[in-house]
């Protein structure tokens, strides 16, 4: 597979999970809970996938390697990628620490619970499309084929640093949150998902 395969492979998981997130607040605002198991599995992918196994490779590789090659010019672009993970990981760590909250049915935790997973889901969207209308163009326009196939090698060795079923397990969590979902909406789900794919062109880049 190569770097762009790669990379626009990793970014439709990722947008399959907003997705799914999204659903669990369309059936808040039917009045429904969706069930702690989700939120458990969806903090999980968000850690594994996203954070340890996505961003970081593009903050440890992929930026370093263009800001080098274009000397600069590329750095205030950098910047604002990196303080973009940044914001991701802030939104997911209100999230987990107003949970708790949520699950005991507190009020107050339960308004910041799910208006950080909205503000979550809203700025992951425009996050992943930025750096698909603007930095991924940019990696095959600057980076030689060589250059791209040196990326894919050190990628290679990263993940496996990770452990050979990491990746794996990854999809597994993303197929439970599927499950988990289509046991919560029965009939819906379908619906549901097909409804928040044509909400999608709603969010500009961030």
């Amino acid at each position: 597979m190569s770097l762009m395969e790669q990379l626009n492979q990793e970014h439709h998981f990722i947008r399959d999970f907003v997705s799914k997130v999204q659903v669990a607040a369309e059936l808040y605002g039917w009045g429904e809970r969706p069930p702690e198991t989700f939120f458990e599995l969806a903090m999980d992918f968000s850690d594994t996938f996203i954070e340890k196994y996505h961003h970081i490779k593009e903050e440890a590789v992929l930026f370093k390697l263009l800001a080098n090659k274009l000397a600069g010019d590329l750095d205030q672009q950098v910047k604002t990628l990196e303080n973009q993970h940044k914001k991701v990981e802030g939104f997911i760590k209100e999230i987990k620490r107003c949970l708790p909250g949520y699950l005991s049915g507190d009020k107050n935790q339960n308004t910041i619970f799910w208006r950080s997973l909205g503000g979550y889901v809203s700025f992951l969207r425009a996050h992943l499309n930025r750096e698909e209308h603007m930095f991924f163009p940019l990696i095959e326009r600057v980076l030689t084929k060589s250059e791209q196939m040196e990326m894919e090698r050190i990628f290679e060795n990263e993940e496996m640093k990770l452990g050979k079923d990491y990746l794996k397990n990854c999809k597994r969590v993303l197929a439970e949150l599927t499950n988990v979902l289509e046991e919560a909406c029965g009939d819906r789900y379908k619906y549901l998902m097909d409804s928040v794919a044509s909400k999608r062109g709603d969010f500009k880049a961030a």
